[in-house]
């Protein structure tokens, strides 16, 4: 495997890996039995993970 092919594949896993932490937050924080305050306008938690029309995770 070439460097520019590692560099590439290691950016796809990164990305991966940020977009799946970032559900996993945002779910936790919207669940209301862990307590977290209702998210208000002011932009806290506003942005939902972007799924494809299965469930996944789109980059």
């Amino acid at each position: 495997m070439q460097v520019p092919e590692l560099r590439s594949e290691a950016s796809v896993q990164v990305g991966r890996s940020l977009a799946e932490s970032y559900e996993l937050v945002y779910e936790d924080i919207m669940d209301r039995k862990n307590g977290y305050p209702e998210p208000q306008a002011n932009g806290q938690a506003s942005s939902t993970p972007d799924k494809d029309h299965s469930g996944n995770i789109v980059h």
